[in-house]
């Protein structure tokens, strides 16, 4: 009865240890299908959205997460700056181109109404108006620096108008006479006119290029 007794008690033992040993086996195996499950399944762009540059990086496309070719973007990226330093340096010509034409076209002018040809040259004197009232259109102008903008159309008037009136008129070009504040400055100081037309030309062209 007693041997009876211990093989049951035994029977028993090992029956427990062994639906002990198949729960921790079940155990295991559920939790590892789970983070299985949560690797293999795709990360919800809802759940990234703190993380999501709108600018740079990744952006949600149908629930998933596309993410862009950064070296494209940095090409890109690479190109407008490029393009706006290009444009930034051509401003110094845009500065000169304006401001010469708009010159020559007011010397163009007077030398055709003096020459009596008016229409001409009131068609010439509109044009220079209108280049000058279309400059803040065209260039981008810092109005801190607004004396070297004035300095730099000076130059370039003194540099130029009175060679072009005097082209326009038939002239000699060193021409000198004597109603023109210039032309005054010129014969009282006994400068030679053309020293100072290429200097002011230089200093002119120079401004827009070295401070503007």
């Amino acid at each position: 009865m007693k041997r009876i007794i211990i093989i049951f008690i035994v029977t028993l033992t090992c029956i427990s240890g062994f639906s002990q040993t198949e729960t921790i086996k079940d155990t295991v195996r559920v939790d590892t299908s789970k983070d299985v499950g949560q690797l293999n399944d795709p990360v919800s762009a809802d759940t990234l959205k703190p993380l999501i540059d709108n600018h740079l990086s990744l952006k949600p496309v149908e629930n998933s997460l596309q993410i862009p070719d950064m070296s494209s973007y940095d090409q890109i990226k690479i190109g407008m700056k490029a393009k706006k330093t290009y444009n930034e340096n051509l401003e110094w010509v845009k500065v000169v181109g304006l401001y010469t034409a708009s010159v020559v076209l007011n010397a163009m002018g007077d030398g055709f109404n003096n020459s009596n040809r008016k229409t001409l040259g009131h068609v010439c004197n509109g044009a220079s108006i209108g280049l000058l009232v279309a400059s803040p259109f065209v260039v981008k102008y810092n109005a801190k620096k607004w004396y070297w903008y004035l300095a730099s159309y000076v130059s370039l008037r003194v540099g130029l108008f009175d060679v072009t009136y005097n082209a326009t008129r038939g002239l000699p070009l060193n021409f000198t006479g004597t109603t023109s504040p210039t032309d005054i400055a010129y014969n009282k100081m006994e400068i030679d006119p053309n020293v100072t037309r290429s200097l002011c030309l230089t200093l002119g062209m120079s401004i827009p290029i070295a401070l503007l």
